[in-house]
């Protein structure tokens, strides 16, 4: 079965017909961004679902499970970030939120995108050829997959749901939100949803907003369906190159309270997705009992598992 998996993801590579993967590296995302033209591709989102991936030439034995971040059919132009401006009430011109990291990629070619934190093994040595680019910091890569694994939580029959996520954790929410605003979920019925996000660089979330999350902010339901919020844990000062957004805070949340506030807020059925560290879902689970013991009967928490 797994072979099949692989022969059906790829066989155009083992054809000769493929295109190579694009795959680019940010310091200041501190993340791998690998865009994959699988042989068999799907417009619709996948939520859940995740894929082993093999580098031929590599060490062939050596594969790692990455969550997808998301599909696409195409890729709009974009502008280069220093022509991407406003201007303040002072008349300032001010830089926007770049497209930290902008990818060339034929608009009719469907394709799978996977952001890797870099460690030890593999994905250090794709971040340190990467690396070796130069400036553009990016470059063709030819990559197997195999899968898809997985299966998605359901969230069919409830009214509202809270995404709590940490770091590259993000990237198993997104599927969930760009199928709710960009796939037309569940007849039209979008479920009131709430994104909060803690993260170390301000970077990554800016990255993932200009690349991952436009057509989710553009979508007509979120302006009344979708709130976000991006917790900035390193401590740092305001970076004075992005325009203020007030959904960005310098702290740690309080994951009680944002569970609290959420069910309190939005009667009806709710869903508590949670992926992070262990220490963030143990703290989600022990809101959720709180809010149960409280009398909010109709809640309920749904774990990823949070590795690679």
């Amino acid at each position: 079965m797994r072979l099949l998996r692989v022969l059906l993801m790829n066989y155009k590579s083992f054809l000769g017909k493929d295109v190579p993967a694009l795959a680019s590296y940010s310091e200041e995302t501190g993340m791998i961004r690998l865009q994959v033209n699988p042989s068999v591709a799907a417009n619709q989102q996948t939520p859940g679902t995740y894929y082993y991936m093999y580098f031929p030439g590599w060490r062939v034995w050596e594969c790692h499970p990455f969550t997808l971040a998301g599909r696409s059919s195409e890729i709009e132009d974009v502008t280069s970030s220093s022509e991407l401006s406003d201007r303040d009430t002072d008349g300032e011109k001010r830089v926007q939120s770049p497209r930290i990291t902008e990818f060339s990629v034929t608009k009719s070619e469907q394709y799978m995108t996977f952001m890797i934190k870099p460690r030890d093994g593999m994905t250090k040595r794709l971040r340190d050829s990467l690396r070796g680019e130069g400036s553009s910091g990016q470059r063709r890569v030819r990559v197997y997959i195999e899968g898809p694994y997985g299966t998605p939580a359901r969230f069919n029959n409830f009214d509202n749901v809270l995404f709590i996520t940490g770091g590259s954790g993000i990237t198993t929410v997104l599927p969930y939100l760009r199928m709710f605003f960009e796939d037309g979920y569940n007849g039209g019925r979008i479920p009131n949803t709430k994104l909060a996000w803690m993260v170390r660089h301000e970077g990554f979330v800016r990255d993932v907003l200009a690349n991952d999350l436009r057509r989710v902010e553009s979508a007509p339901a979120a302006a009344t369906k979708l709130a976000m919020e991006f917790y900035i844990t390193n401590g740092g000062t305001i970076d004075e190159k992005y325009t203020q957004d007030t959904r960005f805070r310098r702290e740690r949340p309080d994951v009680d309270a944002l569970v609290h506030n959420f069910a309190e807020s939005h009667p009806g059925r709710t869903a508590i997705f949670v992926c992070g560290p262990a220490e963030m879902a143990d703290k989600t689970r022990l809101a959720v009992i709180k809010q149960v013991k409280s009398g909010y009967n109709d809640i309920e928490v749904f774990e990823e598992m949070f590795n690679w």
